[in-house]
């Protein structure tokens, strides 16, 4: 892009340098820091009224409780008065009638003269006196003397215990069903003592104290210990709604709290709890916090239109001054955002004697340069994804051809020197493989979208599987292969036991390559133990050619070997070790390496993970070994597959398995053939004509929401990429297996969709 023809305004002579211009901001500064003030002042009168509103609701809930306890107290002047006239002693004498005609008479008159004393306070249920037995002698409602029983109430018999004047905790009447408090007090006539006894109406003696400090902003009510509501200016919450499960609740009961703030349904609050003293009852008084602040209201809108008439003026003032001299690097600031943010925009620049003009000039030619850098950038990334994909996918079609046949030709029992002819066409095809899942595992690190498993796992039974695996490329080399795990290494961990798999394998099969003979040692021990952390240090001995210092400078990095040589007598990528590194890292480790020409090399690496604390399956973890007609006898499952090749070795390797298959050759073929069959589960390739998989499994989803069921759908493609596997669950797959097929993960992905085939025998 030349500079040169781009647009230039021309503007007023330079006057002023672009520092003075910006000194009036300074005014804006100072104008903020009023409306801070301003703000400051809001916010200490807002704590104001907050503490005005705490002690206003300190001062009703005391108030209530105060008016409640008055009521109480009355009540025991009632009692301590009733139980010392001698008339109603005398119920507790079977044979005395008081000069009455008799007893009948005389029980009558204690009973209207209880009635009248219960009258009289307005706030008793039933006055009455009890025998040591605690059957009822004489009470305000008649229809209760010899019926009413109360030796099964625990207050009861702590009152006959202590002889003092008590209040019981709150209980439901058998006559009414109200709550109630009973006021008490032993009492005696000659040999013989009874008990007198107050049953207090809670609603009726505390209604009054909740009226006067109840409005619609503040409810007050009297609770029990448990929360259940005892009383309240609504009947309908007496004994129905309940604070005892609210965490507000609980806090101010058990840190015996008087106030508290506090959230609920999204309204800030304020509560205040008074415990009645020598009763379980408690003044609750609760109202919302922004009534108290409501006044604030008023001074805040006035402040607010205050400053913002301020800044308009201000703002008016510092335009006419400062505009021309910030326009200019307005139009700067949107280009460079507009750049910032992807977009395209022509670049101007100011033919100025000031700074503005130098710095539209600089960053036109940095627009400039950075627009050819983005763009090689960006279109070498995309052809280097498009290539790897388009690659990886041509070139696994094929080899899932190469490697399937071989596995075929391998269970059919050959004759030795067929079966070694095989063998080494499967070894080749894998090493082929192993290169591209290389060049794809380094796609995925240099790309950030490498994650690793976090499960458990048995460290034996990885370097068991590693050595299985080695064992008999050292054989045909002549080869000692020695593993040594130390005593105290923990077996049992947790990490991604795969990927430490492939830095093991990796490295070991560096050894195996670069040594003629000797042998090659992996020895693994503990670094360092805290908690349930491990460092476990993992060495690589070999006795192979070695390296010099220059030669081990670079061989960590990407498509290095030592000697450019290598490549042509061993073979290899100089993707391996990079990867390793990379793991490595990624496992919270570092790798290293230490080396003599012609005496051989050790490749070391430390890992941190953690202990497992429970046991993990060693036949799970090493993985299944594939036995000609498993146990899958009996299962439909339909091959969705346009290459003819691969439906033949699908078809083989199920057999094999003893499932039955059904053929689609595209997706929208097997749409048709799910609608129109039941199948056990549906093994589906992404790319095909017609209608690709992803396709074919969304409208197999939308057909099963309407019609009921789920059959498992299994991706298998040569689709490896990063994110395939993503994709292919979004879609609606319940599993994602790459091609080549092998098949005994074949047979795990099956057994996994399959779970009734799994103790099937074979």
């Amino acid at each position: 892009m030349d500079t040169s023809d781009t647009p230039v305004k021309d503007n007023a002579p330079f006057l002023l340098g672009l520092k003075a211009k910006l000194l009036i901001p300074i005014l804006c500064i100072v104008l903020l820091t009023l409306t801070a003030a301003v703000f400051a002042v809001v916010r200490t009168a807002n704590v104001a009224l907050i503490e005005a509103g705490k002690e206003e609701i300190l001062n009703s809930s005391l108030t209530v409780s105060h008016s409640i306890m008055a009521q109480i107290d009355r009540a025991r002047k009632d009692i301590a008065f009733a139980h010392r006239v001698p008339i109603i002693a005398a119920t507790l004498d079977p044979d005395t009638t008081m000069g009455r005609a008799n007893r009948a008479d005389f029980i009558d008159f204690v009973n209207t003269l209880l009635a009248d004393l219960s009258e009289v306070s307005g706030y008793y249920e039933t006055f009455y006196t009890v025998n040591h037995a605690g059957m009822t002698l004489a009470c305000s409602m008649p229809s209760a003397v010899g019926t009413l029983d109360i030796s099964n109430r625990s207050w009861f018999h702590e009152a006959m215990a202590t002889g003092e004047l008590t209040l019981s905790a709150p209980f439901r009447s058998r006559i009414t069903g109200d709550a109630l408090i009973a006021v008490t007090q032993r009492f005696s006539y000659g040999d013989r003592q009874g008990l007198m006894v107050g049953s207090l109406q809670i609603r009726r003696f505390t209604l009054a104290a909740l009226k006067q400090e109840n409005h619609s902003w503040r409810r007050s009510v009297v609770v029990t210990e448990s929360g259940m509501t005892a009383a309240s200016v609504n009947d309908e919450e007496i004994g129905v709604l309940s604070y005892g499960e609210l965490p507000w609740f609980k806090k101010m009961l058990d840190q015996s709290l008087t106030y508290l703030e506090f959230t609920q349904d999204s309204v800030d609050k304020i509560a205040s709890l008074q415990h009645l003293p020598g009763t379980t009852l408690y003044t609750l008084v609760i109202t919302d916090k922004g009534y108290i602040t409501t006044p604030l209201d008023t001074v805040r809108y006035i402040g607010i239109m205050a400053v913002m008439a301020a800044l308009l003026l201000s703002g008016f003032g510092i335009y006419i001054v400062v505009n021309p001299a910030t326009r200019d690097i307005h139009c700067l600031a949107d280009f460079a955002e507009q750049v910032g943010s992807g977009g395209q925009a022509e670049p101007v620049t100011f033919s100025r004697r000031d700074e503005v003009g130098v710095l539209s000039h600089a960053l036109a030619q940095m627009v400039q340069n950075l627009t050819h850098s983005i763009n090689t950038a960006e279109q070498a990334t995309k052809a280097k994804s498009d290539f790897l994909a388009r690659m990886s996918h041509e070139i696994r079609t094929p080899m899932n051809v190469v490697i399937g046949m071989t596995q075929i030709a391998l269970q059919q029992m050959p004759d030795e020197k067929q079966r070694s002819r095989l063998v080494k066409i499967r070894i080749a095809a894998e090493g082929l493989l192993g290169i591209i899942n290389d060049i794809l595992d380094f796609s995925k690190i240099e790309s950030g979208k490498m994650i690793l498993e976090n499960k458990e796992f048995r460290l034996s039974g990885v370097l068991r599987s590693v050595y299985d695996l080695l064992e008999s490329r050292t054989k045909e080399k002549g080869l000692n292969l020695v593993f040594h795990q130390d005593e105290n290494v923990p077996d049992s961990l947790v990490g991604d036991s795969l990927r430490l798999s492939q830095v093991c394998i990796n490295l070991c099969s560096n050894a195996i390559k670069f040594t003629e003979q000797g042998g090659i040692d992996l020895h693994v021990s503990l670094l360092a133990e805290q908690d349930k952390h491990v460092q476990i240090l993992f060495a690589v001995r070999d006795s192979g050619i070695g390296m010099t210092p220059e030669e081990q400078a670079g061989i960590f990095d990407a498509f290095t070997q030592a000697d450019g040589s290598t490549t042509r007598r061993f073979g290899g990528t100089g993707l391996g070790l990079s990867i390793c590194k990379s793991l490595v890292e990624l496992m919270g480790g570092e790798i290293r390496v230490e080396s003599i020409p012609g005496q051989g090399s050790t490749f070391s690496f430390t890992i941190q993970v953690e202990t497992a604390a429970g046991t993990v399956d060693e036949k799970e973890q090493a993985g299944a070994v594939f036995r000609p007609g498993h146990m899958f006898t009996g299962a439909s499952i339909l091959l969705v597959e346009d290459n003819e090749v691969n439906q033949e070795i699908a078809g083989e390797f199920l057999r094999m398995l003893g499932a039955t298959m059904n053929v689609a050759s595209n997706g929208a073929e097997a749409v048709e053939k799910v609608k129109q069959e039941s199948f056990d589960v549906v093994l589906m390739d992404v790319q095909m004509p017609v209608m690709n998989g992803l396709e074919a499994t969304r409208r197999i989803r939308e057909y099963e929401a309407g019609a009921g069921g789920h059959v498992p759908i299994i991706a298998m493609t040569a689709n490896a990429m990063s994110g395939d596997r993503e994709k292919s669950l979004e879609a609606g797959m319940d599993d994602h297996i790459t091609k080549p097929i092998n098949l005994v993960e074949l047979e795990k992905a099956l057994l996994k969709q399959l779970p009734k085939f799994q103790n099937q025998d074979a």
